[in-house]
């Protein structure tokens, strides 16, 4: 079976992002640069399958920092997974405390709705109350 040769729109609609992100992510080497056939840019089934990557390690929460760095690794052999155990723990860790500090907006929330709940009708929003500072 033949290779599919892509036109930039094509390959927008096969990785489902927008032309604009194509070109975003050449510019930052996340994919292949296509090669020129007179003179318009072809991609292949290959630009798709790096495109899908790239959604794929955002959708767990990697920078497109961490994606760069990893691409650039991923011909080290061994030391590539290394490399990528080290990113993604680090970004665990990061998102560990990104949970902690929603778990404690949370509650901060919850105890403003509490409050709001129970306040008698001639006092004011404590919710406002608590977001201005006092002067």
């Amino acid at each position: 079976m033949a290779a599919r040769r892509m036109t930039i729109g094509v390959l927008a609609r096969a990785a489902s992002v927008s032309v604009e992100t194509i070109r975003y992510y050449e510019r930052l080497r996340l994919i292949d640069q296509p090669v020129k056939a007179g003179g318009a840019r072809v991609y292949s089934d290959l630009h798709v399958r790096q495109l899908h990557y790239i959604r794929n390690a955002k959708a767990l929460r990697l920078s497109l920092k961490d994606i760069v760095e990893l691409r650039g690794k991923l011909a080290t052999g061994p030391a590539f997974c290394a490399s990528t155990r080290a990113i993604v723990t680090q970004r665990l860790r990061e998102i560990e405390a990104e949970i902690a500090q929603l778990t404690e907006t949370r509650a901060e929330l919850a105890a403003f709705i509490e409050r709001c709940a129970t306040r008698p009708a001639d006092r004011p929003c404590p919710v406002l109350a608590d977001l201005i500072p006092a002067t």
